[in-house]
């Protein structure tokens, strides 16, 4: 085994702090998503930037340190993002349509009133 770490730039110590530190990885993002899965049956639309201000009493209980984009990278493998709503129709739409001049065709006829006179 010895010549496959060697092949591979690694010591023996490196392959195994490395094994061990993704297991524990893996078992800090389960207990995370199992978290989340909790909080979101009470709270369904509960978005994550909320969701990580409320976590973080709970992960520092754990020794554990993520953040807000770690953790959105997380939710978004697990697939736990809420989907964000539609906008919603528009139905005015303001200067599309312009009226036509009325004054224009009648020449010198227009006259002004009001204040300016």
């Amino acid at each position: 085994m010895n010549t496959v770490y060697e092949a591979c730039g690694m010591t023996r110590q490196a392959v195994y702090q490395h094994r061990r530190r993704q297991q524990e990885r893996t078992a800090q993002e389960a207990a995370i998503c199992t978290w989340v899965r909790r909080k979101r049956q009470k709270h369904p639309r509960m978005g994550t930037r909320k969701l990580w201000q409320e976590i973080q009493g709970w992960l520092a209980q754990q020794g554990i340190r993520y953040g807000r984009d770690r953790l959105f990278e997380l939710l978004r493998r697990a697939g736990l993002l809420v989907e964000q709503s539609r906008r919603s129709r528009r139905t005015t739409f303001a200067g599309m349509w312009r009226c036509p001049n009325l004054v224009a065709g009648l020449g010198g006829h227009s006259t002004q009133s009001g204040l300016g006179q």
